[in-house]
């Protein structure tokens, strides 16, 4: 139990100095990606099974997430200009 508190704090915090030095818009995507990995770290430890709904879950997200980012860098240039 004290391992769980200590890493969430660590995680909390690491996300907080991540939003002081970066946009939401560019921090959150990549936040996102935690999941994904919580699904194959329950895989490898735990040998939960990976359905096809969790492996199109887990592309969705990062899917969704490539794209975000490609729209934000681009939003980003353009207005640079």
């Amino acid at each position: 139990m004290i391992a769980a508190a200590v890493t969430a704090l660590v995680a909390h915090y690491c996300l907080s100095r991540a939003l002081s030095y970066a946009d939401a818009a560019i921090v959150m995507p990549i936040d996102y990606l935690r999941l994904p990995l919580i699904m194959l770290t329950a895989w490898w430890l735990y040998d939960e099974a990976v359905t096809i709904w969790l492996a199109l879950g887990a592309g969705l997200i990062i899917g969704g997430n490539a794209l975000g980012l490609f729209l934000e860098s681009r939003r980003r240039k353009v207005a640079s200009t």
